[in-house]
Order: structure tokens, then C-alpha cells, then sequence
């Protein structure tokens, strides 16, 4: 009965349906809480004197049905209105001129988005859901905090200023009941996305944009397309209320099933499913269900040929990657791929005919090109060529990829500075590499040199490089006792960020399959770099200047 409801598990006793039973008289009762008149005066309060609110939309909103009332109040003020980080349902009108996108489970990238605001006004929604812990304010410095929320528990936890707690229609309409507030200058429009072009093998942007083309607005999506939600954000809007489902949070072969339960919840309303190719695997059979019961629902499986989760796997501390994630993340699609060796030298090479993967990016930190463009042969463009000899226990090797620009492109540096467009395809992000390695006795020792170049054509956006040395080494004290590590050193003079990384892991081979391990690494970051000590994943991103010390402990088994 009481806010927020939702799906409810009912267990009856075995012989219970075969019992007799008085029937229940019906009644009258009420379902929803009004929140308190004078903490919404609060609220209603800041709205009414700040300079640049902002909205920021939960799935609560759509669930209490109260899709217009916000609207109409994200007019009355003028506000900016983004989507709350991992919302399960859409509340505003994507198509909106006042919409400005939606919001990472990453609190620094929040108060970077949310900066210029002086009031952030949160509806149904917590404020704020973080994927890691992050660090730093919640806000941007000075800028207002509001909640209105159903549920007391997520604004017991709410970090800071005014939450009011009730049923968010009729809190909606309560600030509505207020006198119109002085007139503020319209926020500036959402850039539109690029028109996705056609190519010979099918872009996930070009798959939504013609889904969102062909669909009835009023059609359901319900999607557990995780490495394809960013390109989904910007080629499939949701315009309608109670047309979008998803997770609050994380989910394992949620979406087929889901997909049927929405068809059944919504008699004659049409249901696409939008799963990707991991996440249908852990419930395929959720097809047989729609099938016998004949349900109105078109499943839409974006197949990337992977299972991004298991790709993943654990962040290690310490390595090339914690200071450029790229390097163990590094992924293009729409490729040609070639490797041979041949009596010890292999040569290898890469080539895109244009990059669109989702997700995190083409690669982490790379945004998200468009692919292919016609009439353009360098837009979203990517080749790598690789060169490498190995003798007798010593090798040495070389490598070159270059990335052109394009709609979408980005490059971050991973020092904590805000990541730039590569938006020309004469933009280019550049990365070479030299290493070997060789024996000093028992000992296996490696170096080597990463060098990064990101040319822009614009004169705006300065020419950044950076500079990564290594050296490791390798000793086995028994045949089954390996100890490893490695120093990192990587200087970035443009931007004026230098880190050291020191690494350390011991391993015991249980078998040829199996082995226990330790490792550790400690980040040393100058003044102003917030590189994290995590490679290949986000890790927790420290304040500039601040070390950082990680360790891990796990069992490894190879299949």
C-alpha cells in the first residue's frame, strides 16, 4: 500500500485454493501521501529565486504518472532536464526542447555536467545512484540540493539539502499551486546527434535510429542492451510516458522476460525488446513464452559478438593500463584483421573501415563515432600495424595505431582533465609503442615506451602528447612461486600531470589451469593529476595530487 510499490511475491500455502473463503467486502482506501506543505514551500522557495535550475528525473516520476505535471513544471521554470543516472523508466519527453540528456553513475562527471546550476531539483530519483564511489561534493560548490521522493529510505541516505517525501504527483501539483515565478531565458538546446549513415556492416546507431524511424511512439521498448544504452540515449528517444523499461541497477537476462511480463501487464500495446546478444543468453526461453501465449512483441537482439561483462573481469593495479585504459580495453569494429609469424617475426595489422562500437566508447575514453560516413574516407577511421621478433628467450616489438576523428570522437588523457572532441576527421589521436625484453640469468626483465599524440585541426583545442616509461621484471623462486613488477612512469607536460605507479604480485601455480595470487600497486599523482591506480576499469578516481594504494587477492583458472 504505501509508496513505492512494486511487483509483489505472493506464496500460498499448498491446499489453501481449496479451502472455502468469505468474500471481502470492497473499501476505499488511500494509496498515496501528500508530502509536508512546508518543506515543498522550501523548495518551491528555491525555484522561485534561483538564477539556472536544473531537473534531474527518476523512474518514480513516470510510476506516480506524473510525466506532464513535470513537464509543465520544467516550463514554468525553465529549467535544463536530465534523466537520473541508471533510471528505469523514462519522465520526461526526450524529444523536448528543454532536455538535456542524462546522467553517469560517476560523481565527478555529474557536478561536471551539472556546473553553472545554482539549484539541482532531483524527482524520483535518489541523489545521487554512483556505479563506483567516486569522490568529491555531490553538487556543483553552491548550487541548492531538492529532492521530492516516495520513498523515506532513499531520502534518509540523500547526502545533503531539502528532500521531501510523499507521493510525486501531488507534490508536482502542490509547487504548481504556487504563484508563477519571474521569467527566466530559455536553456540552451541539446545538440542533435548525427545522422547515422548506412555501411556494410549494420552500425548500432544506424539499427536505432531506423527502429525509432519505423516504431509507433506509443510501442513499448523494454532493453537490457547495456553496451548499446549510450547509442540508444541518442538515436532512440522515448517520448511517451509508460513506453521504457529497464534496470534501476544491475541485472542478469532481466529484458526477454521483462519484455513478456510488460506484454501481459498491457493487453494490444506493442513491445519491442531491445537485448543484446550476452544478455539473451540467460533467458532465451522467455521466446517460448511469447510464442504460446501470442504476444504482440518484435525482439531486437544487437549482437556485438561478446558478452562485455566477462571481458571485463577484474581491475588490476598497476601496469601501461592504469595510466591509459585504452591499452587493455583497446576494441574497433567494422574490421579487417590480419597476424602471421613467421620463423620468429610476427607481423600484425588492423584496419576500420569506420568505428561505431557502444558502451563505453569505441574504447574507453574514445566516445562513441558514428562509423562509417559516405563521400568520407577518413571519418571514424582506425588502423594499427604491428612489428615483433623473438629469439632464443628475447624479443623486441613495435606498434602504431592511429584514430581518425569524427561525430561522437573523444580523447581523455585519464588524468583527471575533462576529455575533448575529435570531431574532424583530420583529428587524430595517435599512439606508438617500442618494447623488449630479454634474460639476466633467472630473471626476465621488460621496458619499454608508449608515446601518445592527439593532433586537432581546430586552433581552439591545443596538440596534447604524453610520454610512458616501464620497466619489469620477472622471477620464478620456484617452479610453481612467481614474482612480478613492474615501475611506471608517464609525464604529460601540456596538461601538467606525471604519475608513478609501483606494482607488485606473487603467484602459486596449483595446476597448469590454476593459481592463487597477491598484488599490489601504489599511485603516486603530481599536483594536478587524478590518474587512478586501476587499469582497465574505472577504479575510484582520487582529488588531484592524491595517491593511491590498491590490493587484490583472487584464484585464476583458465578454461
Amino acid at each position: 500500500m504505501q509508496e513505492p510499490r512494486g511487483p509483489v511475491l505472493v506464496s500460498i500455502p499448498v491446499d489453501d485454493w481449496d479451502r472455502p473463503a468469505e468474500r471481502v467486502p470492497m473499501r476505499v482506501v488511500s494509496t498515496a501521501t501528500r508530502p509536508e506543505p512546508w518543506v515543498l514551500g522550501q523548495i518551491g522557495a528555491g525555484l522561485d529565486a534561483c538564477d539556472r535550475p536544473a531537473f534531474v528525473i527518476g523512474a518514480a516520476v513516470d510510476r506516480a504518472g506524473a510525466w506532464d505535471d513535470v513537464v509543465s513544471l520544467a516550463e514554468r521554470h525553465n529549467a535544463r532536464v536530465y534523466v537520473a543516472p541508471m533510471s528505469g523508466r523514462c519522465g520526461f519527453p526526450e524529444d523536448h526542447p528543454s532536455f538535456a540528456g542524462f546522467l553517469p553513475a560517476m560523481r565527478e562527471k555529474i557536478v561536471e555536467l551539472l556546473c553553472g546550476h545554482d539549484l539541482i531539483f532531483v524527482l524520483g530519483a535518489p541523489d545521487f545512484t554512483y556505479h563506483v564511489e567516486g569522490s568529491g561534493p555531490h553538487v556543483p560548490d553552491g548550487a541548492m540540493l531538492c529532492q521530492l521522493i516516495d520513498d523515506p529510505n532513499v531520502a534518509a541516505w540523500t547526502p545533503a539539502g531539502i528532500a521531501a517525501v510523499g507521493n510525486i504527483q501531488l507534490g508536482v501539483l502542490d509547487l504548481l499551486a504556487r504563484p508563477a515565478p519571474n521569467a527566466r531565458a530559455l536553456p540552451a538546446p541539446r545538440a542533435p546527434s548525427p545522422r547515422a549513415e548506412p555501411s556494410e556492416i549494420m552500425s548500432v546507431a544506424f539499427a536505432l535510429q531506423t527502429l525509432a524511424e519505423v516504431r509507433d511512439v506509443a510501442d513499448i521498448i523494454v532493453e537490457e542492451a547495456p553496451s548499446s544504452r549510450p547509442v540508444m540515449q541518442a538515436y532512440l528517444p522515448i517520448t511517451r510516458s509508460g513506453t521504457f523499461y529497464t534496470m534501476d541497477s544491475g541485472g542478469l537476462g532481466y529484458g526477454m522476460p521483462a519484455a513478456v511480463g510488460v506484454a501481459l501487464a498491457k493487453p494490444g500495446a506493442r513491445v519491442i525488446g531491445l537485448i543484446g546478444d550476452g544478455s539473451s543468453m540467460y533467458s532465451i526461453q522467455a521466446l517460448y513464452s511469447a510464442v504460446q501465449l501470442k504476444l504482440p512483441i518484435t525482439f531486437v537482439v544487437l549482437n556485438n559478438s561478446r558478452y562485455a561483462a566477462l571481458q571485463l573481469g577484474p581491475d588490476i593495479y598497476g601496469g601501461t593500463g592504469s595510466f591509459d585504459q585504452y591499452i587493455p580495453s583497446a576494441r574497433s569494429d567494422n574490421t579487417v584483421v590480419y597476424k602471421g609469424t613467421f620463423s620468429g617475426l610476427t607481423f600484425g595489422a588492423i584496419w576500420s573501415f569506420g568505428r561505431d562500437a557502444a558502451g563505453a566508447g569505441n574504447s574507453p575514453g574514445q566516445g562513441t563515432c558514428v562509423g562509417p560516413v559516405p563521400g568520407s574516407s577518413q571519418t571514424c577511421r582506425e588502423w594499427s600495424t604491428m612489428l615483433r621478433y623473438d629469439f632464443n628467450g628475447y624479443g623486441v616489438a613495435g606498434a602504431y595505431d592511429e584514430q581518425r576523428g569524427g561525430p561522437g570522437a573523444a580523447a581523455n588523457f585519464f588524468d583527471g582533465t575533462a576529455p575533448f572532441a575529435l570531431s574532424d576527421p583530420g583529428d587524430k589521436d595517435v599512439r606508438m609503442q617500442l618494447n623488449g625484453y630479454g634474460h639476466i640469468g633467472p630473471v626476465k626483465l621488460g621496458g619499454g615506451w608508449l608515446g601518445r599524440r592527439v593532433e586537432t585541426v581546430s586552433p581552439a583545442t591545443p596538440d596534447v602528447r604524453s610520454n610512458l616509461f616501464y620497466l619489469t621484471a620477472a622471477y620464478n623462486l620456484t617452479p610453481a612461486f612467481i614474482v612480478d613488477g613492474g615501475v611506471y612512469r608517464i609525464v604529460n607536460r601540456q596538461d601538467d600531470t606525471r604519475g608513478t605507479i609501483g606494482a607488485l604480485r606473487t603467484t602459486y601455480l596449483l595446476s597448469k589451469r590454476s593459481a592463487v595470487y597477491l598484488q599490489g600497486a601504489w599511485l603516486s599523482n603530481s599536483a594536478h593529476a587524478q590518474y587512478t591506480v586501476s587499469q582497465g576499469g574505472g577504479g575510484t578516481t582520487p582529488a588531484a595530487g592524491v595517491g593511491q594504494l590498491g590490493v587484490m587477492a583472487g584464484i585464476r583458472h583458465s578454461f
